[in-house]
């Protein structure tokens, strides 16, 4: 039987295969029966191939999804089963290979393979990604074969909801732990052992990266390092989310863009020369494979190195090119290679945007009113800005609604960059003077390309959250662009036919806003989520009235802030401040700055601490409402009540920042939350002797633990049935023994952060529920 796609076909089964494996828990015994399986449906394959039979295509499509399933279980359970597993932790010695050096704003960055562990009799093939915290002179290049001493450590993962796991994503890139250095005894240049082309494209890359930096002023050097080598560990973070506000950050890695404007210039040139098409197609092979190998191997630059080869090959064959035949030929080399690609952003965003633009573009395209340039130029942002829209949503949680109008105004402009960064490359080398020149132009583009940015940002609405959808919501979108294209590009359409369906076209669309806008609501109780901060508190209570709490910031704010990016949050109707410590406090700048607040509040405090001063300073200038509370004050967040235990008048003068921190009870209905900051003994005491009504079901411990706090007394008093400690990796030693022991011996259920990532907390006022994140 015929098939117009066999590559689109098997591509999608072997897709298939692999998501199916990351969602199961692989195991041996699953694996093996998968494996039985995939043998009996072989036999079965081969009687129906010699019988010709018409189930030959859906048995062929099983086998592929089956081999999927195998191939990324094995790599998952060899992974599981990794040598190095057996020494993390401990302080060894490691002797590997250099295989890419990375210079960053902390420091240098090594990646080393072919491991061997000295007195362990181990050896692995997975990598280990160094960071070298010292300032040694002499850095290790490319090849170098090295002695260290260090303990290696799993990278951290995610532990909290709408976080982010570095560990996932060095395994996604085949990296199994990291080591640290932090003296120059520790490392020690053994030998070398290069591939001597490799050599000379890192040996160019770093020459690159020096005449850069010698030519050009900052940030310019990094913009250029990020768009001609795609380096973007020296890219101010500033820059790079400027870009990413107005929809330009594929610009900055190396992409289908880069690598076709390339290709573009060596078939110009060598059809000037009235070269062949044979020629033309092995110049292209060479050049842009050493390009690939300068710019680091990236993703997305791969996909399109592989793609035009296809697409010049079969020219040279005289062979149509069905782009969607080669996309999935594409897809099939790259997930042969590395299975764990297929769960990448950038390879998701890599082959959607190709596709949305061969898809839509031509559609769009004769639909605007412009010349046939400006018009393809247009076409194509907007059919990828619809393409994209549900993989830019899910990931980060925002979109750009002024990417169109950014693309059409920068996209020009980079590209003469990218011309003139060519030639600038080319011409320094041979005549110095001439390379200022040309680098005096770039610079001044480089310039107006950020002034635009930022012109765009300051007078312009650049993004809209909204809450990362669910896999049915994308898969909705999806079925309806593809039945909106599918009508408009039909033969026998008319607009007839299309008045009679575009009620249930727009009832379908707004359908589908509504759920990527506010998604499924459906919060009958109130939520609790102690989030992993490390070493501070951070407490978010959402209502079923749609109104949220925030109870401390942490020091950096950066795992509420994206819990609330991926919820489509954009506002917090309080912020509560138990005391003005860094790890309680830090946070309020990036929430000031990204989300609407309507007011915070805070305790009184003997002295004003110099983040007070900052926080409250902020609060004036964007006119957010602040006020102290102190004991007897009560907040009503229908149905949420929080009565203010502490602090009380005469403010406490021992250890006074933390003895006079908030001390807070939230009651809904018979659920009781007791929030105690940082409170110390004094504080336990004075709350004991006042007789304030303290049983609670759940106790945040005070001071994370601290010896200094959770005194008997106040243990008893509270009686509660769990407790959390807030708490993360620490010199203090927090939480102390004799503190968890008290705990114990009443036989309350204790909860820590720095074991079980972030409490979820539920409760319909009568009963509650908790998971641990990490479980």
């Amino acid at each position: 039987m015929k098939v117009d796609r066999p590559l689109v076909i098997i591509c999608s089964a072997l897709v298939s295969g692999l998501v199916s494996a990351y969602y199961l828990a692989m195991n041996n015994e699953l694996l093996l029966v998968v494996q039985i399986l995939t043998i009996l449906l072989s036999v079965f394959f081969i009687v129906l191939f010699y019988r010709r039979s018409s189930k030959l295509m859906v048995i062929s499509w099983l086998l592929i999804f089956l081999i999927g399933i195998i191939y990324l279980g094995s790599i998952e359970l060899t992974w599981q089963n990794e040598p190095l597993g057996e020494i993390l932790g401990e302080r060894v010695e490691i002797e590997g290979r250099v295989v890419e050096v990375e210079k960053t704003h902390q420091g240098m960055r090594y990646l080393l393979s072919d491991l061997q562990v000295i007195d362990f009799d181990l050896s692995s093939q997975q990598k280990v990604l160094l960071f070298d915290w010292t300032d040694a002179e002499e850095k290790l290049n490319y090849g170098d074969l090295v002695r260290i001493e260090t303990e290696l450590e799993l990278a951290p993962r995610k532990r909290n909801p709408g976080g982010f796991s570095y560990r996932d994503y060095l395994k996604r890139n085949g990296i199994y732990a990291l080591g640290h250095l932090n003296s120059t005894s520790q490392i020690k240049q053994i030998g070398r052992r290069v591939n001597f082309f490799l050599k000379q494209i890192f040996n160019l890359r770093g020459q690159i990266n020096q005449l850069l930096d010698d030519y050009f002023s900052t940030p310019n050097n990094y913009i250029l390092q990020a768009l001609l080598l795609g380096n973007k560990s020296l890219l101010p973070p500033e820059v790079e989310n400027d870009f990413r506000e107005v929809g330009l950050s594929h610009l900055l890695v190396i992409s289908g863009f880069h690598i076709g404007l390339l290709s573009y210039i060596i078939y110009f040139i060598c059809k000037k020369l009235k070269l062949s098409e044979r020629i033309i197609f092995i110049l292209n092979l060479l050049v842009l494979s050493s390009y690939l190998l300068l710019t680091g191997w990236q993703l997305p630059a791969l996909r399109a190195v592989i793609l035009i080869s296809l697409i010049l090959w079969g020219k040279l064959l005289k062979r149509r090119v069905d782009i969607y035949n080669l996309l999935a030929g594409v897809a099939l080399i790259i997930l042969v290679i590395n299975p764990w690609s297929l769960f990448t952003v950038s390879f998701q965003l890599s082959f959607g945007a190709v596709i949305a633009i061969s898809y839509l573009t031509p559609l769009i395209s004769i639909k605007l009113p412009f010349c046939s340039k400006v018009n393809n130029l247009l076409a194509a942002s907007i059919a990828a800005q619809i393409g994209l829209l549900p993989i830019l949503v899910y990931y980060f949680n925002q979109i750009s609604i002024i990417s169109v109008l950014a693309n059409l105004l920068l996209t020009p402009l980079i590209t003469v960059v990218l011309w003139l960064g060519l030639l600038f490359l080319i011409v320094v080398f041979i005549w110095s003077a001439g390379g200022i020149v040309i680098a005096s132009i770039i610079e001044g583009l480089l310039d107006l390309s950020q002034l635009l940015v930022r012109l765009l940002i300051d007078n312009l609405w650049t993004t809209v959250s909204i809450a990362r959808p669910a896999l049915i919501t994308i898969i909705i979108y999806y079925l309806l662009i593809y039945y909106l294209i599918k009508h408009l590009k039909s033969d026998s359409f008319s607009i007839s036919q299309f008045r009679n369906k575009r009620k249930l076209i727009i009832s379908l669309s707004l359908l589908l806003i509504l759920i990527f806008q506010f998604g499924f609501n459906n919060q009958q109780h109130l939520k609790i989520i102690f989030f992993d901060v490390g070493q501070g508190d951070a407490i978010y209570l959402s209502l079923p009235t749609g109104q949220r709490v925030l109870v401390d910031t942490g020091e950096e704010g950066v795992e509420i802030k994206q819990y609330l990016r991926s919820r489509g949050i954009r506002s917090l109707d309080s912020i509560l401040i138990s005391h003005f410590h860094w790890d309680h406090a830090g946070g309020m700048k990036p929430l000031i700055k990204n989300f609407a607040i309507d007011q915070v509040l805070y305790p009184p405090n003997i002295k004003k601490s110099e983040l007070e001063v900052k926080v409250r300073e902020k609060l004036e200038r964007n006119r957010i409402e602040h006020n102290q509370l102190v004991a007897g004050d009560d907040i009503k967040i229908w149905p949420l009540e929080i009565e203010v235990l502490g602090p009380t008048f005469p403010l406490l003068e021992e250890s006074a920042a933390n003895n006079n921190s908030l001390v807070l009870k939230a009651i809904y209905d018979q659920f009781n939350l007791l929030l105690t900051g940082d409170i110390e003994k004094e504080a336990e005491k004075r709350l004991l002797k006042q007789g304030f009504d303290l049983e609670s079901l759940v106790l945040k411990v005070a001071h994370h633990g601290s010896i200094s706090s959770s005194i008997e007394e106040f243990i008893k008093q509270v009686n509660p049935e769990l407790a959390v400690i807030q708490v993360g990796d620490n010199n203090y030693g927090h939480p102390h023994p004799t503190v968890i022991e008290r705990f114990k011996q009443r036989g309350i259920k204790l909860l820590r952060n720095d074991q079980n990532g972030a409490v979820i907390m539920t409760t319909d006022g009568q009963q509650y529920s908790y998971q641990t994140f990490l479980d």
